[in-house]
């Protein structure tokens, strides 16, 4: 292959601290701009080689990106007022609560919720929490006291979380189940922990949905209930499943799309599926798109050769499902 005809592809040096760095591309002594990509010097089978026929592709652009998370408690049970320990919330039948002067205990329950980052490099964690709520005589938070622990939180990250991890805590006194005995007076115990997966999950697009999906989830320590409504959005200018993706609708079929993640800098081949521009059903594309509408072959030579190093790193840091292609021989590689 003619080294003059080699496509190659950079980051700018430009960078915008409110955004993500600009794209430029690169072509040794064949410049020929075409529909906003880059015509190869042969144009082989009149196929045009393209990042993601963006526009004005030799400038940086200002990309935005972000996700929108919304989240309610909307209920929670713990039937049997269990503690970790074999010890309850509650002064059983066979107890000997004198100690608390007619005051007998009762279940006092919070919860916090933690959300993390999805890209390592961000390293950001936010945390809310409800108020702490007596739970009612059957272990279930009061609905007549839903405005004490429904509120409705909003949380900004700059890349899609992996989960919500919600965690519930107990504020009195523990007393063994089996014997009666006051464990502890006064103190803070961590019942349970609830994870809410949001990897399958697909965000919207143009702002937070609405919250009238409930779900329950099983804790992993004592085996309570917790319900919750959630909704998660894309709120940049980017879109996919973790909202990283730039797209272009293909000419071809117009229900495709070539993308190019602005997290790992790899191009997908996508599918649209809601009237709002969010695509979904990604395939990775290691060697470029072509047409703007397929996944460009090994043996097609229109584009450089992906580092294979790089390429597995940024798959682990990004936790995405790329497989990078088998490693051709040294012969092969231009």
């Amino acid at each position: 292959m003619n080294n003059n005809n080699q496509y190659s592809f950079g980051t700018s040096s430009n960078s915008n601290p409110n955004g993500r760095n600009g794209i430029d591309v690169n072509v040794n002594d064949q410049n020929q701009q075409f529909n906003g990509g880059y015509q190869n010097g042969q144009r082989q089978q009149g196929q045009l080689i393209t990042q993601h026929n963006m526009t004005n592709m030799g400038t940086s652009s200002f990309i935005s990106s972000g996700v929108s998370i919304q989240f309610q408690l909307r209920g929670y049970s713990n039937p049997q007022f269990a503690l970790p320990g074999g010890n309850t919330c509650v002064c059983p039948s066979t107890g000997k609560c004198d100690i608390f002067s007619g005051n007998p205990p009762r279940c006092y329950f919070g919860f916090t919720f933690i959300i993390s980052s999805g890209d390592e490099a961000e390293e950001s964690v936010r945390y809310q929490a409800t108020d702490f709520i007596h739970l009612d005589p059957s272990g279930q938070l009061p609905q007549n006291q839903a405005e004490k622990w429904s509120k409705q939180f909003v949380v900004q990250m700059g890349s899609k979380p992996a989960a919500i991890d919600v965690f519930a805590h107990h504020m009195g006194a523990s007393v063994s189940q089996a014997t009666g005995e006051v464990v502890q007076i006064n103190g803070l115990i961590h019942v349970d922990t609830f994870i809410v997966p949001l990897k399958d999950v697909l965000p919207a697009i143009g702002g937070v949905q609405n919250m009238n999906d409930q779900r329950t989830y099983t804790g992993k320590l004592l085996g309570t209930s917790l319900t919750l409504s959630f909704s998660i959005s894309c709120t940049g200018n980017l879109v996919g499943p973790n909202c990283d993706l730039s797209c272009n609708r293909s000419s071809i079929n117009t229900n495709v799309a070539a993308c190019k993640s602005e997290e790992t800098g790899f191009f997908q081949v996508c599918n649209y599926v809601q009237a709002n521009n969010q695509v979904s059903r990604c395939q990775n594309c290691p060697w470029g798109i072509r047409d703007g509408t397929y996944c460009q072959d090994e043996s097609e030579p229109a584009l450089r050769r992906p580092n294979y190093d790089e390429l597995v790193d940024r798959t682990r840091d990004s936790g995405s499902d790329i497989t990078p292609p088998v490693r051709p021989s040294r012969s092969e590689i231009v």
